[in-house]
């Protein structure tokens, strides 16, 4: 947690903060192994104390630029009409673009997706919680904090036809995403007990603080030495008093 913090700061290096979500992404597959083999008793007392630290720190290292995967191909030199060999260099290979997006986003635990969360009644930002293959399986609402299935759409109502859109009257349909930061924004915004936000103080899950630089902010997850608190910018690491 500590690694993750600094590789998070202003001047960490580009090959530091690779490095450890590599050891965060090493972490999560011995934590997903260790659970295979534990009884069904063991490994929920597990997911409670062990899993939920593990969740919040990958959450938190999902900011940390992926490393590159695969190796560049190989390609034969093309010799056209002279017999040349093919051309050597002592250099490593350089990748263009290094980090960008090639094609569609592969998704890992911590990683973020819409799903409907039949708590809150409707499409929320969740928390990818368990992957079977390339496919989330378990997710966490953002929003009320209730672990459910992945549902990517909304739940067919009885009396509907599948596949078939109903006419709407509305002539704007709110994007559930604007909706939900919105109703979050009012949420801050309405809030009786707001405490500054002081690095020798500590907070809980759940309390409204103030920042200087931020502004308001809900406490999201309760971490050693930090919080990870959701302002209407996104999720923001913070310290705080031991």
């Amino acid at each position: 947690m500590d690694q993750v913090e600094q590789a998070l700061e202003e001047h960490a290096t580009p090959t530091f903060m690779r490095q450890t979500r590599v050891k965060v992404d090493e972490l999560g597959a011995r934590f997903a192994e260790l659970r295979v083999g534990l009884d069904e008793g063991m490994r929920a007392q597990v997911e409670r104390t062990i899993g939920r630290k593990v969740t919040d720190l990958q959450r938190l290292a999902t900011r940390l630029p992926a490393p590159p995967r695969g190796a560049p191909a190989e390609k034969a030199a093309d010799t056209g009409f002279f017999g040349t060999r093919a051309g050597t260099s002592s250099r490593k290979p350089v990748t263009i673009g290094e980090g960008a997006r090639r094609g569609p986003r592969k998704l890992g635990v911590a990683d973020e997706v819409e799903s409907w969360c039949g708590k809150c009644g409707e499409m929320r930002t969740s928390t990818i919680a368990a992957m079977v293959g390339a496919e989330p399986v378990q997710v966490v609402c953002t929003v009320c904090g209730s672990k459910y299935k992945y549902r990517p759409e909304p739940p067919v109502k009885r009396g509907t036809t599948p596949g078939v859109a109903r006419p709407s009257r509305a002539p704007h349909v709110e994007d559930p995403k604007d909706k939900e930061k919105r109703e979050f924004a009012a949420l801050l915004q309405n809030a009786d007990k707001v405490r500054p936000y002081a690095q020798t103080e500590r907070y809980k899950a759940g309390e409204i603080l103030q920042h200087a630089e931020f502004g308001r902010g809900r406490v999201e997850s309760v971490l050693p030495r930090s919080v990870l608190v959701r302002f209407t910018i996104g999720l923001k690491p913070l310290r705080t008093g031991s």
